[in-house]
């Protein structure tokens, strides 16, 4: 059986971590094999097409970050889809894996984010994700880089210009969400929004979401804060990611507690099916939801 290596050696280290749910923000070359990875291991997972059809301008200075992004620029745009051939993507994917299902594999609607997406594929994609009645997942304020070209761009920071857009609502999941200002968490804390705070993945890279981040003031204001990897950034351990996000923001901070172990024990479970459109189906141990144990 031949199945994508990577995608598969990851879904087995989530499933032995204890993870049964997880989706990404559209990280498939191949949809087809990641979904054999997934049949394969057993995981319930949503996965998607690496979908981006913009770039990110920037001056020289902040491509020159050695913090620049998850991978090198050059590598992202590489990625990049012609802007109709996305959308026929993701229409394809939530047609082919339906996630109103009783299917372990379902697709909901994934952008790379992270300011390489035109404003047309933003509009068309929350349309689509209306349409079929699913969440809308995508990075968002990883890096400095992001609120430099947004500001060069529409003159206002990401979260002002997703708001402006029109996409701030309940059924977006934004994943990092590390620069912000004290507005752009205004904005999320009204709209409903969801976020998914990735603390070894930044920490890895020194992207500060332990110095500068505001989950803990997002959780506390009611914003659904689920915590994961970021893919290849780190180890796929959600208790992993538990730990530091309950231990690291004491030390930054010189407070104890800021995140309590229940609390991160909530965000690794119920939080984490909420921001995926899930928490009737599964995130806790009930009558009427998936024995996913």
């Amino acid at each position: 059986l031949r199945v994508d290596g990577p995608m598969l050696q990851g879904m087995m280290e989530m499933v032995r971590n204890g993870t049964t749910l997880y989706s990404d923000t559209g990280g498939s070359k191949d949809l087809a094999e990641t979904v054999r990875a997934l049949n394969t291991v057993g995981i319930r997972g949503f996965p998607g097409h690496a979908i981006l059809d913009g770039y990110l301008d920037v001056d020289a200075e902040e491509l020159a970050d050695p913090r620049f992004g998850s991978m090198p620029p050059d590598e992202i745009e590489k990625l990049s889809t012609p802007t109709d051939e996305a959308i026929e993507l993701l229409r394809g994917q939530l047609e082919a894996y339906p996630f109103r299902s009783d299917r372990r594999v379902r697709c909901a609607v994934t952008l790379f984010g992270s300011g390489r997406i035109t404003d047309r594929l933003y509009g068309e994609a929350m349309g689509l994700a209306d349409e079929f009645g699913v969440p809308m997942i995508m990075h968002q304020s990883w890096g400095p880089e992001e609120v430099a070209g947004s500001l060069k761009t529409y003159g206002k920071r990401p979260i002002e210009h997703l708001a402006d857009l029109g996409l701030l609502g309940p059924n977006l999941t934004l994943v990092h969400m590390i620069h912000l200002d004290d507005r752009e968490v205004e904005l999320v804390i009204e709209s409903g929004a969801g976020v998914v705070h990735c603390p070894s993945a930044s920490m890895r890279r020194g992207m500060g979401a332990i110095r500068e981040g505001k989950h803990p003031e997002m959780l506390a204001a009611g914003v659904p804060v689920a915590l994961g990897s970021d893919g290849y950034s780190s180890k796929r351990d959600l208790l992993r990611q538990a730990y530091l996000a309950a231990v690291v923001y004491r030390e930054v901070r010189n407070d104890i507690p800021v995140f309590t172990g229940e609390t991160v024990l909530e965000m690794a479970t119920l939080h984490g099916a909420r921001v995926l459109g899930m928490a009737d189906e599964v995130g806790s141990i009930e009558v009427g939801k998936r024995a996913d144990i």
